[in-house]
């Protein structure tokens, strides 16, 4: 059912009167910290339908290639420390906060590891999904998220 939708919105580009930013694949970190930067600064014009798609098929794949359960190591080589985060229930004033203080995901800097329920009652809950897919797709082995209740099927 949805795989004619995917390869129709895969195989398109936004039309020349969307004003909001345009991705190119794959991601890199300038397009992903201006997205976070954009749903920040202009909520009201939201990420293109295609590049939403794009980001939940390409995360999609990505998380079905890694394993059920991953060891973290809270200090490697290359990460400082992890941060573990609880719910931010779709406010992505929250999550900005967060990475304001902690610093943004990056290959060298913290890992983060979120712990489910990010989407749910917030007002912006589509914007920290694709933000924190965004950042998953870009930093994989940095950005680590669990599966809350909220993000089941049945909800």
């Amino acid at each position: 059912r949805f795989a004619k939708w995917e390869q129709e919105m895969l195989a398109s580009e936004p039309d020349d009167a969307y004003c909001g930013p345009r991705l190119t694949f794959p991601l890199t970190p300038d397009q992903v910290d201006s997205l976070g930067l954009h749903f920040a600064n202009d909520p009201a014009v939201p990420l293109h339908d295609i590049y939403q798609c794009r980001i939940l098929v390409e995360a999609r794949a990505l998380m079905a290639s890694l394993p059920r359960v991953q060891r973290i190591h809270s200090q490697s080589k290359q990460h400082r420390k992890l941060i573990v985060v609880g719910d931010v229930h779709g406010q992505f004033s929250d999550l900005i906060t967060i990475f304001t203080e902690n610093g943004f995901p990056n290959t060298t800097g913290a890992q983060y590891l979120f712990n489910g329920d990010f989407v749910d009652r917030g007002p912006m809950g589509v914007e920290v999904i694709i933000l924190l897919l965004a950042y998953k797709l870009l930093y994989p082995d940095s950005v680590h998220l669990n599966r809350g209740n909220h993000e089941a099927v049945s909800v």
